[in-house]
């Protein structure tokens, strides 16, 4: 696994509390609301027709429909003018895969190819791209396009992240897998429009250089965008809001604990951390949706051995609690 995914996806866990460096410019949580959850609190209105439904937790009203709506920002979006580096993230459920099926734009133009925007393709294939200015065509843009279908199953939760470190590095990943991509288009820099009043910013919508007005025909629970690449140390906000409930921030700690082997197939041996007692550690597996997966009591030993024959293949987040003190690592069954 990949270090710098496995470390992202731990971020996406632990932040529920962990206050890091960088604050994301918008944070969207689609709780029955278009509110902008980020500092600058960014105004949106809808366009065309939206609504809510139940999100990836079940819970009600949680996420944003799309399919003959969208929404935009009000004013010209100075803060999602964000240079390199960036990271765009988000939860997305479509419900028609044979579609043009726009995620999010910086800014929307039907002439020019500008900002940054993310896309899923109707082949199944996720892009990110970003524009110079230019004419709609391959000069005016720069894509990464997974090589192969990532999102294939309608009515099923996906996590996209793209993190983006120069206009020829940009890495897409999808429930916490690295997509191999490829790259195409001339574009060599980062370029938005200004001073016009039609250039905002929109999820769920573009045009993009088209007299078409497509929408995500899907679901969306929580977007973010943060003007720098993710890493264990850089999130504030999060996009897998109550994923975990932790009781203290100043408990958390990562990876402080043994995992072998790791990868994994049907079995794993963890050592707890030396400062734990040997009483009631409670241990709980969550899968990269938060939901758990297994939980059991650790009594009387420091080694454990974690029985993961009943786990499908994929990325999974093991929490440790003893005595108020929380530890966490990932770990790949294959």
């Amino acid at each position: 696994m990949n270090k710098k995914i496995t470390s992202l996806f731990l971020s996406l866990f632990t932040t529920a509390l962990l206050m890091a460096q960088t604050a994301p410019v918008l944070h969207f949580k689609f709780a029955n609301n278009l509110n902008d959850s980020s500092s600058n609190y960014f105004t949106t209105t809808s366009l065309g027709s939206i609504s809510y439904a139940d999100g990836r937790k079940s819970d009600a009203n949680s996420s944003l429909i799309t399919t003959s709506g969208a929404v935009k920002t009000n004013g010209s979006g100075g803060a999602f003018k964000v240079t390199f580096p960036f990271t765009f993230a988000t939860w997305v459920k479509p419900y028609n895969l044979n579609a043009v099926n726009p995620l999010f734009t910086s800014e929307d133009d039907q002439t020019v190819y500008s900002g940054i925007w993310v896309q899923i393709i109707s082949d199944g294939t996720v892009a990110a791209n970003v524009g110079n200015g230019g004419s709609p065509n391959a000069s005016g843009r720069k894509s990464a396009v997974t090589n192969s279908p990532v999102i294939t199953q309608m009515n099923t939760w996906y996590q996209i992240v793209v993190v983006a470190n120069s206009v020829s590095n940009i890495s897409i990943y999808v429930n916490g897998v690295l997509a191999p991509s490829t790259l195409s288009g001339d574009a060599t820099s980062l370029v938005y429009l200004n001073g016009n009043a039609n250039n905002v910013a929109k999820v769920g919508s573009y045009t993009k250089g088209s007299s078409n007005n497509y929408y995500f025909e899907g679901a969306i629970d929580e977007m973010a965008l943060w003007s720098s690449a993710i890493s264990g140390n850089e999130l504030t906000d999060i996009l897998n809001d109550g994923m975990i409930n932790y009781t203290s921030v100043q408990n958390i700690a990562s990876a402080n604990f043994s995992i072998y082997p790791n990868p994994a197939n049907s079995s794993a041996t963890l050592v707890l951390p030396s400062n734990y007692s040997e009483e009631n550690t409670s241990l709980k597996i969550y899968d990269v949706m938060g939901a758990v997966v297994k939980e059991d009591v650790i009594s009387s030993t420091k080694t454990y051995a974690l029985n993961l024959e009943n786990l499908a293949k994929g990325l999974y987040f093991i929490q440790l609690q003893n005595n108020g003190t929380i530890s966490q690592q990932s770990i790949v069954v294959q």
